[in-house]
């Protein structure tokens, strides 16, 4: 029945029967990506069986060749997989995926999969391992966000889709989740902590210029 006000509201299971609908619809990345964001509301649900299931057919069609190289989001699954085997109550199995997803995220040297992998290990109660990760994906981060490379558009869409303004919204989140991490293990502020946030885009600036000339 439609909700005469307000939004409606869906549960983590009909997020995920959606989404399953739609992959049945897609191909390629776009299939892939769409199980995969299936799994994440399983999980959710507490369905961890058809969670896994389903980042199994993803793994193996990307073992196969199918999109691994054209939806970069799939880089996600590996610390997602060893969080589903958490939740599901599988622990060893869970501390091997997570290892082997920690090898992943220094084997592509990306600080979206270091993120990633914090915020998977923070939600299996792991503080100081994703503290770990946390700083090394600002470390890898903060550079490009502070100091973008000369001559490029700051809205266009580099290094895998994120533009600076996306990179800059990204420390500033990846900041806040560190710090709260760091709290709950009684630790005291840090220079990551006291750091002062990048500074606005040159792109603002300069517009703000031209008003003014």
């Amino acid at each position: 029945m439609k909700r005469p006000f307000g939004p409606l509201t869906y549960t983590s299971a009909e997020c995920a029967e959606e989404s399953e609908a739609f992959a049945a619809t897609a191909s390629g990345g776009e299939r892939l990506d769409a199980l995969v964001d299936a799994a994440v509301y399983w999980t959710d649900a507490g369905s961890c069986a058809r969670a896994l299931a389903l980042l199994d057919e993803v793994a193996a069609a990307r073992t196969g060749g199918l999109a691994a190289e054209d939806d970069p989001g799939l880089d996600r699954m590996p610390a997602l997989y060893a969080f589903t085997l958490h939740t599901a109550g599988r622990g060893e199995e869970a501390r091997d995926a997570f290892t082997a997803a920690e090898a992943y995220a220094r084997g592509s040297g990306d600080w979206y999969a270091f993120e990633d992998l914090a915020d998977h290990l923070a939600g299996a109660g792991q503080d100081e391992r994703a503290v770990r990760h946390w700083t090394t994906a600002l470390d890898l981060l903060l550079p490009e966000a502070a100091d973008p490379p000369a001559g490029r558009d700051h809205g266009a869409q580099e290094h895998g889709g994120w533009d600076h303004a996306a990179r800059e919204r990204a420390v500033h989140r990846i900041r806040a989740e560190r710090r709260g991490a760091r709290a709950r293990l009684g630790l005291p502020s840090d220079a990551h902590d006291l750091a002062p946030s990048p500074g606005p885009r040159r792109g603002l600036f300069d517009r703000l210029l031209r008003r003014g000339s």
